[in-house]
């Protein structure tokens, strides 16, 4: 049960693990007691849904996944493939992206193959191919990518990512100098030399939260936790892909492993850094692409960020950061106790307090989500610096349907509790709409607070030179501030 279940990832549908083992849901849900039991799975919270079970280390359950064999996974990707589209009945587009990505993984790639062209024509329906191109300047297609790896250069490519890594750890562990360091740096090199004599280039890549090297998921038994040691540095640093060309150099690889060993600023970063930043380590035959998401709001392409959705600089994401615990917490809490609790009332003053700061800083804070994760103000937030609180939000936006949820400069403490308590209220059938989000709020006379009026996609290839620059965070206290209640 437990390698089924790790096939299925690490935040299972106890639905979807019952049709997966064949087993009615009263007998799937006894193993997963067990499972709890035994500490594989983690007791719900307030903020999980109970149809739902979690492995209480993703870790374990990604070490579970690597060690089953290859055409057992298949075989099992494919089952929970068909399992979810059974399920989903004629609301498919809602699972899409599961869909393709477990077809994909699976023995039948045509299937996956199917479901990745419905994202993407779903993803043309959003964003028009002549806005982007013209407002974006974005070279719509699909990126650049070097030829697939054949069967003798896979192992080459595996010895470098191995050392990539380990070489990473030993520089943020050891002094600069120290002979763990230095043996890190030439096996790195070495191995990165030996893969570059039999291919022109090799691209390590995110695509769905998995690893792809030069467009082919890894999948090979026990690689499998170290391409996630790779993706947690990307996600720090905020790197989509990385290419090594041939020509790389000792120096090119030193400076690489500088600055993915190195403290992670929490603002997400564009070409242009990067760009920079790989002049200034003297590297030259090495590309960085950064995660960049577009944004489209009532039905077009916009700009990537609004004029009003500004970057955030390091101490605007900590408020942010602050803000968005303080709003889980009040969900949390009114979920748990009685309206007249003073818990709830100390923790929406503290959520009014941190708003009113954040706001003296950016006009508003948009929570989106893509790619299943969640994307603040058109950027991925540093998992470093927002730790748990990214998956609490994961849970309750997908729990409430809500695509965006944008809270603007001049919110209330009443408003916010009111938006609030309706988010804390039990899951009924059917779930809640962007449309009944906003029918909710108008009602209520509530402007300062919007419901699906933003959607985020990921950009694979970008030109940034015609984009206009942001507007800076603001550290004065604008004339429209509210003032704070006694």
């Amino acid at each position: 049960m437990i390698s089924k279940a790790a096939v299925v990832g690490p935040h299972v549908d106890v639905a979807v693990l019952a049709g997966v083992l064949g087993k009615n849901p009263g007998e799937t849900q006894q193993l997963v007691d067990q499972g709890k039991k035994r500490r594989v799975f983690e007791e719900p919270g307030p903020l999980v849904d109970e149809d739902e079970v979690r492995f209480l280390s993703q870790c374990f359950q990604q070490i579970v996944y690597s060690n089953l064999d290859q055409d057992n996974r298949r075989k099992t990707h494919r089952t929970v493939g068909e399992v979810a589209e059974r399920l989903a009945g004629d609301r498919v587009d809602k699972v899409l992206g599961p869909l393709a990505y477990h077809f994909e993984r699976s023995d039948d790639a045509a299937k996956g193959k199917f479901y990745r062209q419905r994202v993407q024509e779903l993803s043309g329906q959003l964003f028009s191919v002549e806005e982007i191109a013209r407002e974006l300047s974005l070279k719509v297609g699909a990126a650049e990518t070097a030829p697939p790896l054949d069967e003798q250069s896979w192992p080459l490519a595996e010895r470098f990512l191995r050392a990539l890594t380990v070489a990473v750890k030993n520089m943020r562990v050891y002094p600069e100098g120290s002979q763990l360091v230095l043996d890190g740096v030439v096996a790195a090199t070495s191995a990165l030399l030996e893969l570059l004599k039999r291919v022109e280039a090799v691209t390590f890549a995110e695509e769905s939260q998995a690893l792809q090297i030069n467009g082919q998921a890894v999948e090979a038994k026990g690689i499998l936790p170290v391409a996630q040691d790779l993706l947690r540095v990307y996600a720090e640093h905020g790197i989509r892909r990385c290419t090594f060309e041939r020509g790389t150099t000792r120096t090119d690889v030193m400076g690489m492993l500088k600055i993915l060993s190195g403290p992670s600023a929490g603002v997400q970063h564009d070409l242009e850094f990067w760009e920079q930043r790989l002049k200034a380590e003297k590297i030259s035959h090495v590309r960085i692409f950064p995660v960049i998401y577009l944004a489209a709001g009532e039905g077009r392409a916009v700009w990537r960020r609004e004029q009003k959705e500004v970057r955030l600089d390091d101490p605007t994401l900590a408020l942010v950061r602050d803000v968005l615990r303080a709003l889980a917490a009040s969900v949390d809490n009114i979920r748990l106790y009685p309206p007249e609790s003073e818990l709830i009332t100390l923790t929406l003053d503290q959520l009014q307090r941190q708003t009113q700061a954040l706001f003296t800083r950016i006009p508003s804070l948009t929570v989106g989500m893509a790619e299943g994760t969640i994307v603040v103000n058109a950027t991925r937030p540093n998992p470093r610096l927002f730790g748990i609180t990214i998956e609490i939000l994961e849970r309750l936006m997908q729990d409430n349907d809500l695509t965006s949820l944008t809270i603007r400069r001049g919110v209330t403490r009443e408003e916010l509790r009111a938006f609030l308590t309706q988010l804390a209220q039990p899951l009924e059938e059917p779930q809640p709409t962007p449309a009944s989000w906003r029918s909710l709020l108008e009602g209520r006379g509530i402007t300062t607070i919007e419901v699906g009026t933003r959607m985020y996609a990921a950009a694979e290839r970008l030109d940034t030179s015609e984009f206009p620059e942001p507007e800076p965070p603001r550290a004065e206290i604008p004339p429209e501030a509210p003032a704070p209640e006694v």
